[in-house]
């Protein structure tokens, strides 16, 4: 008799395993939307299940929903709650959300008063303060730690260069900008930055050099047209302006 209630357990999870799976298989294609179909009928027949309650986050966070998602990501760590991860996940899903953006910075030094050596963690706070107004002070001290942590992180050191620029120290976050180039020229992100850098110093010859080659897009159209108002070209920067919200 236990034999058999064993084998009917198992040939009832059997049919959800297959769905998570599929679940799991169609998140991986980018398809989130049916994903997100197959494991909430999971959880309407099981609510226990930690793999479809994980699916259901993930899925949130593909299709841009963070509200819903560090909902979702706070219901699975109710399973768990000591569970670092699942902590970590949601307090990442919180600050993705302007209106949440002050609990998860609460969070986040709650989290890294117990795990002081997150260097992504650190990063992700640091991120969520250079959001904040009145909060790029502790934003840069905040990402000089993650860059302690984490030397070879290159989002990390973007994002400090960045923050010091925000933050008025325009010529470290050059400094800093120059050798992300350098170690990869054609990262758009940091030629942007550096593009803002040199326009805000009026260093027209090295926003005009990085943006030479640059490919046509919305960012890249808008900084020539800075360039070009900054050079007095009123009207090739109009047309600029035109061509980057065709």
């Amino acid at each position: 008799m236990i034999l058999l209630l064993l084998g009917l357990a198992r040939a009832d999870t059997a049919p959800q395993d297959l769905q998570a799976a599929e679940g799991v298989r169609l998140l991986q294609a980018g398809q989130a939307r049916p994903a997100l179909d197959l494991f909430w009928g999971i959880l309407a027949r099981d609510p226990s299940r930690l793999d479809a309650r994980e699916g259901v986050v993930r899925g949130l966070e593909a299709i841009g929903d963070y509200d819903a998602a560090a909902r979702a990501a706070g219901e699975r760590l109710a399973y768990t709650p000591d569970d670092p991860e699942w902590q970590h996940r949601r307090l990442r899903l919180l600050g993705m959300v302007e209106a949440h953006r002050a609990e998860a910075i609460e969070g986040y030094r709650a989290f890294l008063a117990q795990h002081p050596d997150d260097g992504a963690a650190t990063g992700e706070l640091a991120t969520y303060l250079s959001w904040t107004p009145g909060a790029l002070p502790e934003a840069v001290e905040t990402w000089r730690r993650a860059e302690k942590l984490l030397p070879e992180a290159r989002w990390v050191r973007m994002g400090l260069a960045r923050t010091l620029a925000w933050s008025g120290a325009l010529r470290e976050s050059a400094r800093r900008l120059d050798t992300l180039i350098a170690e990869d020229p054609k990262d758009p992100e940091a030629r942007l930055a550096r593009i803002d850098v040199a326009l805000w110093t009026n260093d027209r010859a090295t926003a005009a050099r990085l943006l030479k080659d640059m490919p046509d897009d919305p960012r890249v159209l808008a900084a020539r047209s800075r360039l070009d108002v900054a050079r007095g070209r009123v009207g090739r920067a109009r047309s600029e302006i035109g061509r980057a919200h065709v």
